[in-house]
């Protein structure tokens, strides 16, 4: 099967980029004949992925030179992102470019090592390599076995402090920053969590990049806790919505599944047998669809009835809140709602609940 090779840090949003009589050269080793786009993104673009291509070619001899002369720069600065491939696809880079108006930018991209990339043209296109190469290379240090990941965090914190004193209005650190947040550890001795926290304590400003990524955290976070509580929002076939607050059990298991899944399915006649058997020591279940389409969700409960309350929920919201990468999916939680176990089945499943059930 093909696969992209992408140097060291993949990111999931693009940069904003302006500007008038700019230029970008740049020199890539490891790929000779290819491809290259230069982007754009505004700072919604979790919420509809509004890119706009900037500049679209190809390119020999591993030499790149586009000419960007009728941009529009708003103060004489803006972020880009850059993607390289190969002709076939193999291989490629997706980079950060920063463009500034009238000046040449040169990115040198070396084979095999992705910290030592070189920006140059400018004061701030070599500030800007120093930056972007400690985040290379603490990110390849944080994948290594047993990391210490406050060290990784430690320096990225100061990468960051430093690139954003002294560029406030810049866009790609709360870029990166938006995307560490989501994967990051959260703990008290996290040095760059804590100034991610220190840097949205502060206003609203009008950089809408910072804005967004403050927006971000504070939604991870909100997730972060009620992950570890059951919260949810659901409606039964008669429309009638149903909360947490209407589940009573001294264990309640909570199972996410959908019509068309069949590994779903298939477990439904294991559940029923674990209801039968503890149903009147207090076990509560509740099935809670992620079907998109309610007619499907519908016909299947009809033909199939279950012996438990059966809602149908939205499922993005569900994903998020409790990080369900696939179904059948489940909550084991006490009678105060706590998320106690998640996402068990088989044998495992029947341990669990045993062993909640015989505790209360």
């Amino acid at each position: 099967m093909r696969r992209i090779i992408f140097f060291a840090f993949a990111i999931v949003f693009l940069g904003s980029c302006v500007g008038n009589k700019a230029k970008l050269v740049v020199e890539v080793a490891a790929i000779k004949d290819g491809k290259v786009e230069l982007r754009y993104v505004t700072p919604d673009v979790g919420q509809g992925e509004v890119v706009d291509t900037l500049y679209k070619g190809s390119f020999k001899d591993g030499k790149i030179s586009i000419a960007l002369d009728n941009l529009d720069y708003n103060d004489g600065r803006k972020d880009c992102m850059l993607l390289i491939t190969d002709n076939e696809q193999m291989k490629g880079a997706y980079l950060p470019v920063v463009l500034e108006k009238g000046r040449t930018i040169t990115l040198l991209i070396p084979e095999g090592n992705t910290s030592k990339i070189t920006y140059s043209g400018t004061t701030h296109a070599e500030d800007f390599t120093k930056f972007w190469n400690v985040l290379q290379k603490e990110s390849m240090n944080m994948n290594q076995r047993n990391a210490n990941l406050s060290a990784v965090y430690g320096n990225m914190e100061k990468a960051f402090r430093t690139y954003i004193e002294e560029y406030p209005e810049a866009e790609i650190p709360f870029i990166l920053l938006t995307f560490i947040a989501k994967s990051m550890r959260e703990d008290t001795q996290n040095p760059l969590l804590a100034y991610c926290n220190e840097l949205c304590i502060e206003s609203k400003s009008d950089n809408k990049w910072r804005n967004t990524f403050c927006d971000v955290l504070k939604s991870l976070q909100l997730a972060r806790i009620t992950a570890t509580r059951l919260v949810f929002t659901a409606q039964d076939a008669n429309d009638k919505i149903y909360s947490e607050r209407d589940i009573k059990g001294k264990v309640i298991l909570i199972d996410f599944w959908a019509s068309w899944c069949k590994p779903c399915k298939d477990e439904i006649p294991h559940l029923a047998e674990l209801y039968d058997k503890y149903k009147e020591q207090g076990l509560t279940i509740v099935s809670i669809s992620m079907d998109a389409e309610p007619q499907k969700w519908l016909s299947y409960i009809t033909n199939h009835p279950m012996k438990w309350l059966s809602l149908r929920g939205e499922g993005q919201t569900l994903s998020d809140r409790y990080g369900i990468e696939y179904i059948p999916f489940n909550l084991i939680c006490d009678s105060e709602g706590n998320v106690i176990k998640k996402n068990l089945h088989g044998a495992s499943l029947d341990a669990a609940i045993e062993e909640m059930i015989n505790k209360q």
